[in-house]
């Protein structure tokens, strides 16, 4: 005796998954084509003015100047031409002390 599974729905077979293809595929075309219309248009207008300092030179392409230099740049700047050219760095070694001991 055969036993037949019975099948819900579409069949796994090539004809129903093209079927189901195309039908999605005009779906989508048709609810993607919709055109979109503004009801009322405003026009919107800026009247605040911007000053801006520029940097009066052609050289550069900067829309405006920089502003002015910080602590740490201008004494990196005036470390810049001598001949040390060590970086101090401080790292703290709070954790490592911690995980040594912890290891011990």
């Amino acid at each position: 005796m055969k036993n037949k599974k019975e099948v819900y729905g579409f069949r796994k077979s090539k004809v129903a998954k093209t079927l189901c293809g195309a039908v999605l595929g005009t779906a989508l075309i048709a609810f993607a084509d919709k055109a979109v219309f503004a009801d009322e248009v405003t026009e919107t207008t800026s009247t605040s003015t911007v000053e801006v300092a520029t940097t009066g030179n052609p050289a550069t392409n900067l829309p405006e100047a920089q502003g002015e230099m910080s602590q740490v740049a201008k004494e990196s700047q005036a470390k810049a031409g001598s001949k040390d050219s060590a970086l101090p760095v401080e790292v703290s070694s709070a954790d490592l002390d911690k995980a040594v001991a912890d290891a011990k």
